[in-house]
């Protein structure tokens, strides 16, 4: 029986567009895929970014994909017949083009922000996950967090200056000048020098209490210093937790835990003003937050053994975050702190600071950053206790007086900086700051500082 020839020009055409009806494979560059880029910060198309190249495929600029061969005069199968120096069947062998392999179509473009939710307490919307930078700057950006804060510091030289850290000295209340003083008295009045000059110690009972309230000092004697105290060494261990209701919204709570060690008032420790307060950003972008706190300051600690200012406080301030590069990040305060029904000692201290911090070593599971602040107060009202050459007490206004202290530290931040859909390059799970501070001016709330730093965030 006589077999039926297929025309060649046919089988050519069939085979050409067999070869073409696979699924296109998308060019993608080596490295990690499907990661998105923080915007401004690298990894444009084809370029290395912090996380590596940025991947291309269909939808993104820069994809190529094969297209099918062009058949010689344009025919389809059965349309004409094929030419001499056409494709032949061995031209067109070899493997066919599998599925599209290196990116995941349904991410986003590089370049979208993208950011991780397991981080964050809100559960829709755009979400962040970045951690803090800073060491004794508030941070701008809201976390749900549990924070265990110590602080060690010296040489206190005015702790009641605008009842700022403790009331004022409770020898304002003893000697009937101010009875809306709440400070230590442990120790006071008990130093006294003589009519002859020479310095006696008495016991309290040796003080008598006018109708007033006052105490009346022993005949011939004056109040050393008017028991002003010089020096004071403390100590707080502050819990701090924070929730994060939305992306840019935050409520917190501290209850410091303070020891105080004096020169003439007595070594206290115990529960000090507590703290509670919440922030809300104005602007939260995954490189930049600009933050609108305010913090409230309940009079917990005894004012008279030095652990608190002995009234409220309510302290608004506007606290900035800004990712500089994938490394580097400036951040910066502005606070107002504002007493409450306070002695004639209180007033309002304007505080403020500004910080770099700089990823020195980045991996994929661990950041170590250097971080440098610049911390200042400045007293807008208030007053400052001082000893008389007589040996009696004056008070002087506290207005202008300005405490600038330098903090140097570093932070070790332990999460996965490189999961897919995790845009931040904060994006921490512990971390650890260790850091010192000192004071460059005459005026400070200590000579010293020592802090040490543990956040979790969930």
């Amino acid at each position: 029986m006589r077999g039926r020839r297929i025309p060649i020009a046919l089988l050519v055409a069939v085979a050409s567009v067999a070869g073409s009806t696979g699924p296109a494979r998308a060019q993608v560059p080596a490295g990690k895929s499907g990661t998105p880029q923080f915007p401004g910060l690298g990894g444009a198309p084809g370029l290395p970014g912090p996380y590596g190249p940025t991947p291309t495929g269909p939808g993104i600029p820069g994809a190529a994909i094969p297209v099918p061969p062009t058949l010689p005069g344009g025919s389809l199968p059965g349309a004409g017949t094929a030419t001499a120096g056409g494709p032949s069947m061995a031209d067109l062998a070899g493997p066919v083009p599998g599925p599209a392999t290196g990116f995941d179509a349904s991410s986003p473009p590089a370049g979208a922000p993208v950011f991780s939710p397991e981080l964050f307490a809100a559960t829709g919307g755009d979400e962040f996950a970045i951690a803090d930078v800073g060491g004794y700057i508030d941070g701008a950006i809201p976390r749900s967090r549990i924070r265990a804060q110590y602080d060690t510091a010296y040489g206190m030289n005015d702790p009641s200056r605008a009842e700022f850290f403790y009331a004022a000295c409770g020898c304002l209340r003893l000697f009937g000048n101010d009875f809306s003083a709440k400070g230590p008295t442990q120790g006071l009045p008990n130093l006294l020098r003589n009519a002859n000059g020479s310095l006696q110690v008495y016991p309290r009972s040796a003080f008598t209490r006018q109708p007033d309230g006052s105490l009346a000092l022993p005949a011939g004697t004056r109040l050393l210093n008017a028991g002003l105290e010089p020096n004071i060494d403390f100590q707080e261990f502050t819990p701090y937790v924070e929730y994060a209701a939305t992306p840019r919204f935050s409520a917190f709570l501290d209850t410091p835990i303070r020891w105080i060690n004096g020169t003439l008032i007595d070594n206290a420790g115990g529960f000090s003003d507590m703290r509670v307060g919440f922030k809300y950003a104005f602007v939260a972008e995954p490189d930049r937050f600009l933050t609108f706190q305010t913090k409230f300051y309940l009079p917990t600690g005894d004012p008279e053994r030095g652990l608190g200012t002995g009234h409220p406080s309510i302290e608004p301030g506007l606290l900035y975050f800004r990712a500089l590069s994938d490394r580097t990040f400036l951040f910066g305060e502005v606070r107002d702190w504002i007493p409450i029904q306070a002695s004639e000692v209180g007033g309002n201290v304007l505080r403020y600071g500004l910080g770099a911090s700089h990823n020195l070593i980045q991996t994929s599971r661990i950041r170590i950053a250097p971080v440098v602040e610049f911390v200042g107060w400045t007293v807008l009202s208030g007053e400052s206790l001082q000893a008389s050459p007589a040996g009696g007490l004056t008070m002087r206004g506290a207005a202008g007086d300005t405490i600038i202290n330098g903090k140097y530290g570093v932070r070790i931040g332990l999460g996965d900086y490189r999961q897919v859909g995790g845009a931040s390059l904060l994006n921490d799970r512990h971390n650890v700051y260790i850091g010192y501070g000192n004071s460059y001016t005459g005026n400070h709330w200590y000579e010293d500082i020592l802090r040490v730093e543990y956040q979790f965030y969930f």
